[in-house]
């Protein structure tokens, strides 16, 4: 079974969290015999945008929806195409 998270999601599978990528085994009787499962777990990063923005005094920048005339770091989370959210 493959599995996709997002960064930050768990997948709860076989009575254990995971949040790590990688390929998980698991082994099960189903009707008296053994049968082996497994789920192969691929983690998306966050997508992050930098934009540096120079502004002459009295000036805005509109960002995420607000208008910013003062300088600092700012952040706006965005959703991927994939679902999950960027930066």
């Amino acid at each position: 079974m493959d599995t996709i998270l997002c960064s930050g999601q768990v997948l709860n599978w076989q009575g254990e969290s995971y949040t790590q990528a990688g390929v998980f085994a698991d082994t099960v009787s189903l009707s008296g015999c053994l049968t082996a499962l497994s789920v192969d777990v691929t983690i998306l990063a966050p997508d992050t945008i930098l934009r540096a923005v120079q502004l002459c005094a009295g000036e805005g920048y509109v960002f995420g929806g607000d208008t910013l005339f003062v300088p600092g770091a700012y952040s706006h989370i965005l959703q991927t195409s994939a679902g999950c959210d960027s930066t």
